[in-house]
C-alpha cells in the first residue's frame, strides 16, 4: 500500500493511496492533495460582536434569578434597616456629665444605666461623643443620656 506525504503548512499529512486528503489553498479553495483537484468551498461565516447573543442554560436563568432575587432581598433589608433605626440624639433627651479623675465608659454606663447592658450604654455613649473614644480626662463634659 502506498503512502503520499502532503505538506500542508510546514506540517507533513499522511494518506494512504486511495483516501482524499484536503487542503485549503490560498484562494479559498479546497484542493484534493492527492489528485491536485481544486473545488470551490463556502467562504467560513463571520460573526460581528454585536449579532452574538448570549444563551443562558435552565440552570443559568435559574442562578441569574436567584441571584437577583437574593441581592433584592439585601437590599431590601438594608433599606429597612436604614429607615427604621433611629438617632439617639432625636429620640431621648441628653444631659451632661462631668468626667471623675479615674472614670471609665464602663464606669460611667453602670452609674448612669445600672439596670441595662452595660456595653449598650457604652455604645450609646461613644454615639454622643465620638471624641470620648481616645479616651477621657477628668473634668470633661460629656453627653449622656436620660
Amino acid at each position: 500500500m502506498a503512502t503520499v506525504t502532503v505538506m500542508e503548512s510546514s506540517r507533513p499529512l499522511r494518506v494512504r493511496a486511495g483516501q482524499q486528503a484536503w487542503a485549503s489553498t490560498r484562494s479559498g479553495a479546497a484542493c484534493d492533495s492527492v489528485s491536485g483537484q481544486a473545488q470551490r468551498t463556502a467562504p467560513a461565516r463571520q460573526r460581528s460582536a454585536a449579532s452574538t447573543s448570549v444563551r443562558l442554560t435552565r440552570r443559568g436563568r435559574l442562578a441569574v434569578s436567584i441571584t437577583s432575587a437574593l441581592l433584592t432581598a439585601v437590599a431590601g433589608a438594608a433599606l429597612l434597616t436604614l429607615a427604621t433605626s433611629t438617632d439617639v440624639q432625636a429620640s431621648s433627651t441628653t444631659s451632661t456629665y462631668t468626667v471623675q479623675p479615674g472614670d471609665t465608659l464602663w464606669a460611667i454606663a453602670g452609674r448612669i444605666n445600672p439596670g441595662a447592658d452595660r456595653r449598650d450604654t457604652v455604645a450609646t455613649l461613644l454615639r454622643l461623643n465620638p471624641a470620648a473614644s481616645g479616651g477621657l480626662s477628668a473634668g470633661q463634659s460629656i453627653a449622656v443620656p436620660q
